[in-house]
């Protein structure tokens, strides 16, 4: 059974009317009915992170005919770490960048107040930059949703769009290029918006109507109250060297990451990773 991480159960059948202690909140009664997809890891119908799998990423792999930054080969696992390809020194050099990074990401996230917003939202974030496959995740969760009667829309930042939003993305005006790559293909199976200010954003989709909004990344960003944080983990790559930015591909360190969630998704083939047991989230295998 899915928690969230304060320990209260999050129930995956449905609610009943009046016990439910989040029934105030809007749309309460038909949270059980969007996280049935929960009960049924085959629903994911994923793909493997690949080349482009960008997710609003600027470290991830480019598309053809797009830009993007190539991560480090020092970042990579299984590397000998006193091996010039592991690149020691500058592993080294950046040891207290990584320190302050993390300083500053659990500052910013101690002191953060999350705005509850008048809908429900469900986080799909990861620990790593780079694509990880959070996209047909959020693509597969948002039409269980559809199905079970809510108006459920995906929200992406629209990395690489030169629009800012909040805006309701239209295949039929939107290219790429207004509002990036996985927005637009998310648009081609459901209602998805983009918005750099995810405060402004998930505002904006309440205000229209919105009942479920389901964020493409967004874990590290604590400035919106979430229902249910998701990490996705390529399995076959999880954390990389371990190490957090810029010394590694880590956004946070992972224990730090796996407390503020409430379940795993595991995509691809991957032995199992101890800091997930070590976490007791619930895990689906997906991909």
């Amino acid at each position: 059974q899915f928690r969230r991480h304060d320990g209260r159960p999050i129930r995956t059948g449905p609610d009943p009317p009046a016990q439910d202690a989040e029934s105030h909140r809007p749309g309460a009664g038909h949270h059980g009915a969007a996280l049935q997809f929960f009960a049924r890891p085959a629903g994911i119908r994923g793909r493997r992170p690949h080349a482009g799998d960008a997710g609003g990423d600027p470290f991830a792999p480019a598309r053809k005919g797009t830009a993007g930054m190539k991560a480090p080969h020092f970042w990579s696992a299984g590397l000998d770490p006193r091996s010039r390809e592991a690149a020691p020194l500058t592993r080294l050099l950046l040891t207290p960048l990584a320190a302050l990074y993390t300083f500053g990401i659990r500052r910013k996230l101690a002191r953060a107040k999350p705005e509850a917003i008048p809908a429900r939202i469900v986080c799909v974030g990861n620990l790593t930059v780079g694509g990880v496959g959070k996209t047909p995740v959020v693509e597969a969760i948002r039409h269980r949703a559809a199905e079970a009667g809510l108006r459920a829309a995906s929200l992406s930042r629209g990395y690489g769009g030169k629009m800012e939003g909040p805006l309701k993305v239209d295949p039929a005006r939107h290219t790429s290029g207004d509002v990036g790559d996985e927005p637009l293909m998310l648009a081609a199976t459901g209602e998805a918006w983009i918005g750099k200010d995810r405060t402004d954003a998930t505002r904006a989709m309440a205000a229209d109507g919105v009942e479920l909004i389901v964020m493409d990344d967004g874990h590290q960003n604590p400035s919106v109250a979430k229902d249910l944080s998701l990490i996705v983990i390529d399995a076959a790559a999880p954390f990389g060297n371990g190490h957090v930015l810029p010394k590694g591909p880590l956004r946070e360190p992972v224990a730090d990451g796996l407390a503020r969630a409430d379940g795993v998704i595991l995509m691809g083939e991957g032995k199992e990773l101890s800091a997930v047991q070590k976490s007791r989230l619930p895990v689906v295998r997906a991909g």
